[in-house]
């Protein structure tokens, strides 16, 4: 079903609302800019790149996984202090995390309970220099509280192990 717009005077006067060249109705600029938006709504979401929130205490880290997953077709934001976590997660609004589990000032395990006191439906891979049993603790900790985990790489990271990962997201897509 599609509808086209006619504006007037830049939008000044009404919108004339037609349907397959019958115009159907006169309606204020802002309800028929509602409804187109609402029309696109599901073709801009299937069109937008994945989003990608990178949250690591090391900007050369950030940096790295930045280049990789922009080159997998993510729009990348990295944060690398946990105090800007809260507003760029809920400003990016991402569908995956690459989450390091140390911190300063806070920890990993802290963010995960952030994202699940929101009902994060962000998938989060988490990273880190730690031992493997403190990732896969963490990654349980996170399934138990219903967030999806993608999985953990230990430091330092594998390009080829990370990009394997990305692509899992962009596949799922």
């Amino acid at each position: 079903m599609g509808y086209d717009f006619s504006v007037d005077d830049l939008g000044v006067k009404p919108v004339y609302l037609f349907h397959n060249g019958k115009r159907l109705s006169v309606v204020p600029v802002s309800e028929a800019m509602n409804k187109r938006n609402a029309l696109m709504e599901p073709m801009n979401r299937a069109l937008s790149p994945k989003r990608l929130l990178v949250v690591d205490d090391d900007p050369a880290m950030c940096e790295v996984i930045l280049e990789v997953a922009e080159d997998l077709g993510f729009r990348v934001a990295t944060v690398s202090e946990t105090s800007a976590f809260e507003s760029a997660y809920r400003d990016h609004e991402p569908q995956l995390l690459v989450l390091d589990l140390n911190m300063p000032g806070t920890d990993g395990i802290q963010l995960l309970r952030f994202l699940a006191d929101r009902h994060s439906h962000a998938a989060v891979l988490l990273i880190s220099g730690l031992d493997r049993r403190t990732l896969a603790s963490a990654e349980r900790l996170g399934k138990t509280r219903g967030l999806k985990m993608l999985g953990t790489l230990q430091k330092p990271i594998q390009i080829p192990v990370l990009e394997e990962a990305l692509s899992t997201v962009v596949a799922g897509a």
